[in-house]
């Protein structure tokens, strides 16, 4: 049977989500997540927002090559590892967009 991950978020990093999706409100926010796995544990340790995205009021884009550059270079500046990314709907459900599966 396969085991559900576990994923805990620090206080640093929720809080980095919050003021992210405030910041930019009522348009989208959209960012990486980045913190510690071991086993079926992830620990977010810190939430980053992207800075070059299309924001809109009902969807967010990145640019993939500088997502890549980004997930890609955490290891040279932190000892934390890419764990996922983030972003809100303000305007909308909380469930993915049709542009949300197609980006």
């Amino acid at each position: 049977m396969k085991q559900i991950p576990r994923v805990l978020i620090d206080d640093p990093a929720f809080l980095g989500v919050v003021l992210a999706a405030i910041e930019v409100f009522d348009c989208e926010t959209y960012g990486i997540l980045i913190g510690t796995k071991k086993g079926n544990e992830y620990i977010v340790k810190h939430a980053v927002s992207y800075q070059t995205t299309r924001r809109k009021k009902a969807e967010v884009s990145m640019c993939d090559r500088r997502a890549q550059m980004l997930a890609r270079n955490i290891k040279g500046v932190s000892p934390y590892h890419y764990i996922g990314e983030f972003h809100s709907h303000p305007n909308g459900p909380p469930r993915l967009s049709d542009h949300d599966k197609k980006d």
